[in-house]
Protein backbone atom coordinates (compact mmCIF):
# COMPACT_ATOMS: atom_id res chain seq x y z
CA UNK A 1 0.00 0.00 0.00
CA UNK A 2 2.69 2.43 0.83
CA UNK A 3 4.52 1.69 -2.40
CA UNK A 4 1.32 2.31 -4.48
CA UNK A 5 1.06 5.76 -2.37
CA UNK A 6 4.39 7.02 -3.11
CA UNK A 7 3.86 5.88 -6.73
CA UNK A 8 0.89 7.96 -7.03
CA UNK A 9 2.82 10.91 -5.26
CA UNK A 10 5.58 10.47 -8.43
CA UNK A 11 3.32 10.21 -11.20
CA UNK A 12 2.00 13.23 -9.74
CA UNK A 13 5.19 15.13 -9.68
CA UNK A 14 5.98 13.46 -13.17
CA UNK A 15 2.41 14.55 -14.46
CA UNK A 16 3.33 17.95 -13.12
CA UNK A 17 6.43 18.50 -15.57
CA UNK A 18 3.76 18.49 -18.28
CA UNK A 19 1.29 21.79 -19.45
CA UNK A 20 -1.92 21.87 -21.08
CA UNK A 21 -2.76 18.16 -19.90
CA UNK A 22 -0.05 16.86 -22.37
CA UNK A 23 0.31 13.85 -19.86
CA UNK A 24 -2.94 12.25 -21.28
CA UNK A 25 0.20 11.64 -24.53
CA UNK A 26 1.70 9.39 -21.83
CA UNK A 27 -1.20 8.14 -19.80
CA UNK A 28 -2.45 6.68 -22.70
CA UNK A 29 -0.03 3.74 -22.31
CA UNK A 30 -0.03 3.94 -18.95
CA UNK A 31 -1.57 0.34 -19.38
CA UNK A 32 1.39 -0.90 -21.68
CA UNK A 33 4.02 0.75 -19.02
CA UNK A 34 2.55 -1.58 -16.47
CA UNK A 35 2.38 -4.50 -18.70
CA UNK A 36 5.67 -4.11 -20.24
CA UNK A 37 8.16 -7.34 -19.73
CA UNK A 38 11.12 -4.76 -19.43
CA UNK A 39 11.74 -2.64 -16.56
CA UNK A 40 11.04 0.88 -17.37
CA UNK A 41 11.43 3.78 -15.13
CA UNK A 42 11.56 8.03 -15.19
CA UNK A 43 14.26 9.35 -13.75
CA UNK A 44 14.67 13.84 -13.24
CA UNK A 45 17.45 14.92 -14.78
CA UNK A 46 18.65 17.62 -12.35
CA UNK A 47 18.84 15.47 -9.69
CA UNK A 48 17.82 12.01 -10.67
CA UNK A 49 14.74 11.56 -8.30
CA UNK A 50 13.06 8.78 -9.81
CA UNK A 51 9.90 10.18 -10.56
CA UNK A 52 8.32 6.41 -11.59
CA UNK A 53 8.69 2.64 -12.13
CA UNK A 54 6.86 0.14 -13.54
CA UNK A 55 6.51 -2.96 -12.02
CA UNK A 56 9.26 -4.97 -13.89
CA UNK A 57 11.38 -2.44 -13.14
CA UNK A 58 11.15 -2.82 -9.49
CA UNK A 59 11.06 -6.58 -9.84
CA UNK A 60 14.26 -6.68 -11.76
CA UNK A 61 16.29 -4.19 -8.87
CA UNK A 62 14.24 -6.57 -6.24
CA UNK A 63 13.16 -3.82 -4.08
CA UNK A 64 9.90 -3.16 -1.70
CA UNK A 65 11.61 0.61 -1.26
CA UNK A 66 9.45 3.32 -1.36
CA UNK A 67 9.82 5.81 -4.16
CA UNK A 68 9.45 9.08 -2.81
CA UNK A 69 12.20 11.40 -1.55
CA UNK A 70 14.73 8.48 -3.64
CA UNK A 71 17.20 8.99 -6.37
CA UNK A 72 17.80 6.26 -9.06
CA UNK A 73 21.44 5.40 -7.23
CA UNK A 74 19.57 4.58 -4.18
CA UNK A 75 18.83 1.44 -5.48
CA UNK A 76 21.89 -0.24 -5.92
CA UNK A 77 25.37 -0.75 -3.95
CA UNK A 78 27.99 1.54 -3.20
CA UNK A 79 29.97 -0.76 -5.67
CA UNK A 80 27.76 -0.06 -8.91
CA UNK A 81 28.04 4.06 -7.76
CA UNK A 82 30.82 5.10 -9.77
CA UNK A 83 29.67 3.05 -13.22
CA UNK A 84 26.16 4.46 -12.65
CA UNK A 85 27.44 8.18 -12.40
CA UNK A 86 29.16 7.93 -15.79
CA UNK A 87 27.42 5.83 -17.74
CA UNK A 88 24.06 7.48 -16.79
CA UNK A 89 22.20 10.09 -19.03
CA UNK A 90 24.37 8.93 -22.34
CA UNK A 91 21.46 8.66 -24.45
CA UNK A 92 20.93 5.42 -26.32
CA UNK A 93 24.12 3.52 -24.74
CA UNK A 94 23.61 0.78 -22.45
CA UNK A 95 25.27 -0.23 -19.16
CA UNK A 96 25.20 -3.97 -17.56
CA UNK A 97 25.30 -4.68 -13.87
CA UNK A 98 25.77 -7.91 -12.21
CA UNK A 99 24.21 -8.35 -8.86
CA UNK A 100 24.94 -10.20 -5.78
CA UNK A 101 22.85 -13.47 -7.17
CA UNK A 102 24.79 -13.30 -10.51
CA UNK A 103 22.34 -11.98 -12.71
CA UNK A 104 22.88 -9.39 -15.46
CA UNK A 105 20.89 -6.47 -16.09
CA UNK A 106 21.09 -4.48 -18.69
CA UNK A 107 20.07 -0.50 -18.68
CA UNK A 108 19.61 1.57 -21.53
CA UNK A 109 19.02 5.52 -21.19
CA UNK A 110 17.38 8.08 -23.47
CA UNK A 111 16.78 11.66 -22.47
CA UNK A 112 13.02 12.31 -23.17
CA UNK A 113 12.38 16.43 -23.49
CA UNK A 114 8.55 16.76 -22.24
CA UNK A 115 5.82 19.55 -23.53
CA UNK A 116 7.06 22.51 -20.64
CA UNK A 117 10.56 21.87 -22.28
CA UNK A 118 11.99 20.44 -19.52
CA UNK A 119 13.81 16.54 -19.69
CA UNK A 120 13.40 13.01 -17.72
CA UNK A 121 15.11 10.08 -18.75
CA UNK A 122 13.50 7.14 -19.91
CA UNK A 123 15.26 3.97 -18.46
CA UNK A 124 14.80 0.53 -20.03
CA UNK A 125 16.07 -2.40 -17.85
CA UNK A 126 15.99 -6.24 -18.82
CA UNK A 127 17.52 -9.18 -17.26
CA UNK A 128 20.13 -10.61 -19.64
CA UNK A 129 21.46 -13.52 -17.65
CA UNK A 130 19.83 -16.39 -19.88
CA UNK A 131 21.66 -14.56 -22.78
CA UNK A 132 25.01 -14.26 -21.19
CA UNK A 133 25.44 -17.54 -19.84
CA UNK A 134 24.35 -19.07 -23.61
CA UNK A 135 27.03 -16.37 -24.90
CA UNK A 136 29.59 -17.71 -22.38
CA UNK A 137 28.89 -21.32 -23.10
CA UNK A 138 29.23 -20.49 -27.02
CA UNK A 139 32.46 -18.41 -26.26
CA UNK A 140 33.84 -21.66 -24.02
CA UNK A 141 32.87 -24.13 -26.85
CA UNK A 142 34.67 -22.18 -29.18
CA UNK A 143 38.03 -22.52 -27.23
CA UNK A 144 37.61 -26.07 -26.43
CA UNK A 145 38.17 -29.40 -28.11
CA UNK A 146 35.08 -31.36 -28.14
CA UNK A 147 36.41 -34.70 -28.34
CA UNK A 148 39.01 -33.92 -25.78
CA UNK A 149 37.84 -31.50 -23.36
CA UNK A 150 41.02 -29.34 -23.87
CA UNK A 151 41.42 -26.05 -25.10
CA UNK A 152 42.06 -26.12 -28.96
CA UNK A 153 44.55 -24.32 -30.91
CA UNK A 154 42.18 -20.93 -31.15
CA UNK A 155 42.47 -20.47 -27.33
CA UNK A 156 45.95 -21.94 -27.17
CA UNK A 157 47.08 -19.07 -29.82
CA UNK A 158 45.48 -16.41 -28.02
CA UNK A 159 47.19 -17.53 -25.00
CA UNK A 160 51.08 -17.75 -26.43
CA UNK A 161 50.41 -14.29 -27.86
CA UNK A 162 49.86 -13.03 -24.17
CA UNK A 163 52.24 -15.01 -22.48
CA UNK A 164 55.13 -13.76 -25.37
CA UNK A 165 53.76 -10.52 -24.39
CA UNK A 166 54.48 -10.88 -21.08
CA UNK A 167 57.89 -12.19 -21.52
CA UNK A 168 59.26 -9.70 -23.48
CA UNK A 169 58.06 -6.75 -20.99
CA UNK A 170 59.48 -9.13 -18.08
CA UNK A 171 62.02 -10.81 -19.35
CA UNK A 172 60.09 -14.45 -18.30
CA UNK A 173 60.83 -17.41 -20.47
CA UNK A 174 58.33 -19.72 -21.74
CA UNK A 175 58.71 -23.35 -23.61
CA UNK A 176 56.56 -24.21 -26.67
CA UNK A 177 56.11 -28.51 -26.23
CA UNK A 178 54.47 -30.25 -29.23
CA UNK A 179 53.73 -34.02 -29.63
CA UNK A 180 52.32 -35.97 -32.04
CA UNK A 181 51.63 -39.63 -31.50
CA UNK A 182 53.75 -41.68 -33.31
CA UNK A 183 52.06 -44.31 -36.37
CA UNK A 184 48.45 -42.70 -35.50
CA UNK A 185 47.27 -43.52 -39.11
CA UNK A 186 48.48 -47.35 -38.64
CA UNK A 187 46.44 -47.22 -35.32
CA UNK A 188 42.96 -46.39 -36.70
CA UNK A 189 43.11 -48.13 -39.77
CA UNK A 190 43.74 -51.37 -37.70
CA UNK A 191 41.44 -50.85 -34.66
CA UNK A 192 39.34 -48.50 -36.32
CA UNK A 193 38.33 -44.10 -35.93
CA UNK A 194 36.59 -44.90 -32.25
CA UNK A 195 39.52 -46.79 -30.29
CA UNK A 196 41.85 -43.98 -32.24
CA UNK A 197 39.61 -41.51 -30.39
CA UNK A 198 39.83 -43.01 -27.22
CA UNK A 199 43.23 -42.87 -27.55
CA UNK A 200 43.39 -39.25 -27.90
CA UNK A 201 41.17 -38.77 -25.23
CA UNK A 202 43.43 -40.83 -22.89
CA UNK A 203 46.43 -39.12 -24.04
CA UNK A 204 44.94 -36.07 -23.35
CA UNK A 205 44.23 -37.04 -19.70
CA UNK A 206 47.49 -37.85 -19.08
CA UNK A 207 48.69 -34.45 -20.22
CA UNK A 208 46.34 -32.91 -18.09
CA UNK A 209 47.03 -35.07 -15.17
CA UNK A 210 50.96 -34.11 -15.41
CA UNK A 211 50.57 -30.18 -15.93
CA UNK A 212 50.43 -27.96 -12.73
CA UNK A 213 49.47 -24.49 -12.38
CA UNK A 214 52.27 -23.19 -15.16
CA UNK A 215 51.24 -25.74 -17.74
CA UNK A 216 48.54 -24.93 -20.77
CA UNK A 217 47.48 -27.74 -22.56
CA UNK A 218 45.58 -27.98 -25.78
CA UNK A 219 44.76 -30.30 -28.94
CA UNK A 220 46.66 -28.84 -31.78
CA UNK A 221 44.41 -30.92 -34.36
CA UNK A 222 44.29 -34.18 -35.14
CA UNK A 223 46.77 -36.37 -33.50
CA UNK A 224 49.12 -33.62 -32.15
CA UNK A 225 48.99 -31.67 -29.05
CA UNK A 226 50.86 -28.62 -27.94
CA UNK A 227 51.44 -27.68 -24.36
CA UNK A 228 52.84 -23.77 -23.10
CA UNK A 229 54.75 -24.35 -20.21
CA UNK A 230 54.91 -20.85 -18.49
CA UNK A 231 58.50 -18.98 -16.97
CA UNK A 232 60.52 -22.50 -18.31
CA UNK A 233 63.37 -22.11 -20.17
CA UNK A 234 64.48 -24.49 -22.68
CA UNK A 235 65.89 -27.62 -19.93
CA UNK A 236 62.81 -26.96 -18.19
CA UNK A 237 60.71 -27.68 -20.87
CA UNK A 238 62.96 -30.05 -22.32
CA UNK A 239 62.45 -32.05 -18.41
CA UNK A 240 58.57 -31.48 -19.13
CA UNK A 241 58.32 -33.21 -22.50
CA UNK A 242 60.41 -36.50 -21.00
CA UNK A 243 58.13 -36.21 -18.14
CA UNK A 244 55.15 -36.23 -21.12
CA UNK A 245 57.20 -39.12 -23.36
CA UNK A 246 57.47 -41.21 -20.32
CA UNK A 247 53.87 -40.79 -18.93
CA UNK A 248 52.77 -41.39 -22.63
CA UNK A 249 54.95 -44.57 -22.84
CA UNK A 250 54.08 -46.71 -19.89
CA UNK A 251 50.72 -46.10 -20.03
CA UNK A 252 48.50 -49.19 -21.16
CA UNK A 253 46.27 -48.25 -24.32
CA UNK A 254 44.25 -50.51 -25.56
CA UNK A 255 45.78 -52.07 -28.67
CA UNK A 256 48.37 -50.35 -28.02
CA UNK A 257 50.85 -54.10 -28.17
CA UNK A 258 50.11 -53.87 -32.13
CA UNK A 259 51.87 -50.43 -32.57
CA UNK A 260 54.78 -50.60 -34.76
CA UNK A 261 56.66 -49.69 -31.40
CA UNK A 262 54.59 -52.08 -29.14
CA UNK A 263 52.71 -49.28 -27.91
CA UNK A 264 51.48 -46.38 -28.01
CA UNK A 265 54.18 -43.22 -28.18
CA UNK A 266 54.51 -39.75 -29.09
CA UNK A 267 57.35 -37.97 -30.72
CA UNK A 268 58.01 -34.05 -29.69
CA UNK A 269 59.68 -31.12 -30.25
CA UNK A 270 60.55 -28.15 -27.32
CA UNK A 271 61.63 -24.51 -27.78
CA UNK A 272 62.12 -21.79 -25.89
CA UNK A 273 60.99 -18.11 -25.79
CA UNK A 274 63.83 -15.73 -27.25
CA UNK A 275 63.75 -12.04 -27.03
CA UNK A 276 63.10 -10.68 -30.58
CA UNK A 277 61.50 -13.67 -31.92
CA UNK A 278 58.00 -13.54 -32.92
CA UNK A 279 55.55 -16.38 -31.00
CA UNK A 280 54.53 -17.98 -34.71
CA UNK A 281 58.51 -18.70 -35.19
CA UNK A 282 58.75 -20.40 -31.68
CA UNK A 283 55.67 -22.20 -31.97
CA UNK A 284 57.48 -23.35 -36.03
CA UNK A 285 60.97 -24.02 -33.94
CA UNK A 286 59.02 -26.51 -31.84
CA UNK A 287 57.22 -28.28 -34.66
CA UNK A 288 60.37 -28.90 -36.68
CA UNK A 289 62.09 -30.24 -33.55
CA UNK A 290 58.98 -32.63 -33.45
CA UNK A 291 59.76 -32.98 -37.13
CA UNK A 292 63.87 -34.47 -36.44
CA UNK A 293 62.06 -36.12 -33.59
CA UNK A 294 60.21 -38.55 -35.87
CA UNK A 295 62.89 -38.46 -38.55
CA UNK A 296 65.21 -39.81 -35.69
CA UNK A 297 63.08 -42.78 -34.20
CA UNK A 298 59.99 -41.82 -33.12
CA UNK A 299 59.25 -41.90 -29.20
CA UNK A 300 61.87 -39.01 -28.30
CA UNK A 301 62.39 -35.66 -27.49
CA UNK A 302 64.32 -33.13 -30.07
CA UNK A 303 64.97 -29.35 -28.48
CA UNK A 304 65.45 -26.67 -30.72
CA UNK A 305 68.40 -24.43 -29.98
CA UNK A 306 68.77 -21.50 -31.95
CA UNK A 307 71.25 -21.03 -34.67
CA UNK A 308 72.09 -25.01 -34.09
CA UNK A 309 70.59 -28.04 -34.85
CA UNK A 310 67.65 -29.36 -33.52
CA UNK A 311 69.35 -32.72 -33.13
CA UNK A 312 71.82 -31.10 -30.63
CA UNK A 313 69.71 -31.84 -27.98
CA UNK A 314 68.10 -35.26 -28.82
CA UNK A 315 66.59 -36.92 -25.77
CA UNK A 316 66.25 -40.83 -27.50
CA UNK A 317 64.13 -42.96 -25.13
CA UNK A 318 63.46 -46.81 -26.71
CA UNK A 319 62.98 -50.00 -25.04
Amino acid sequence: MARNKASSLAREKLEGRVVGGKFSELANYSDLFERSHDGIAFVDVRNHEVLETNGAFRDLIETDRTLEGTTFFDFFPESDRASLENWFGQSGTTLELNTADDRVIEFTAARVKLADYCEVYQLLARDITKERVKQTMLERQSLTDEMTGLSNFRAFRTRLALEHERADKKNQPYAVVFFDVDHFKHFNDRNGHPAGDETLRRLAAILRRISGRTEFVARYGGEEFVVLVSGANLDVGREFAEKARAAIETEKFPHGEAQPLGRVTASIGVAAYEAGVAPDVVLKRADEALYESKQGGRNRVTAYVSGRAAMAYLLKKTG
